[in-house]
């Protein structure tokens, strides 16, 4: 066995292994917080593709939220069991 560590870590952890997720966001979804997530997307005519001079704001909130779940979901396990018995490589 490797040397144990404390499962507070586990968040830097997840977020070294996916670009572009902090750690701040990931403890917040371990928390049962929601991430904000909006974007603005420009509307477009479906057969020509022509902007139509509309925007719509998408609230993308719950969608990043659940994404960042099933992250946690998958690596939390792992590890915690390595913060408990230890890691090795």
């Amino acid at each position: 066995n490797g040397e144990k560590f404390s499962a507070d870590k586990i968040p830097a952890i997840i977020s070294k292994l996916v670009p572009g997720l902090d750690t701040g966001a990931i403890k917040k979804v371990m928390n049962g917080e929601m991430l904000n997530s909006t974007y603005v997307a420009s509307l477009k005519f479906t057969i020509s593709n022509v902007d139509t001079g509309k925007n719509e704001n998408i609230d993308n909130t719950e969608v990043l939220t659940n994404k960042v779940k099933k992250i946690i979901n998958f690596y939390n396990p792992i590890f915690l069991k390595a913060s408990q018995q230890g890691w090795k490589c």
